[in-house]
């Protein structure tokens, strides 16, 4: 995980996937907070908001997929894969 920068200028510009990454990367520094934990201090709210940032990163996962474009670019890759000609003996 790298490290953030804790001199952020409010009026820095960036693009959307940089920040969404940022944020990411922030919840993910929280669940690995919540997971060293030591066992005689946690407690079960710790354990759901865990569950609960585990849960943010997902969907920050599938904007990230979104906003790069993956969803679009596998599916021309399943229709190039389904272009290319079978050899039934090859199969065998």
């Amino acid at each position: 995980m790298t490290e953030l920068n804790a001199n952020r200028d409010l009026t820095e510009v960036g693009t959307r996937y940089d920040h969404y990454q940022e944020l990411k990367e922030l919840w993910m520094g929280g669940v690995e907070v919540l997971t060293r934990m030591h066992e005689n201090y946690k407690t079960a709210s710790d354990e759901v908001m865990r569950k609960q940032l585990e849960g943010a990163i997902s969907l920050i996962d599938k904007q990230l997929d979104i906003l790069s474009g993956f969803d679009r670019k596998k599916f021309d890759l399943l229709r190039e894969i389904e272009a290319i000609p079978r050899n039934p003996e090859s199969i065998k």
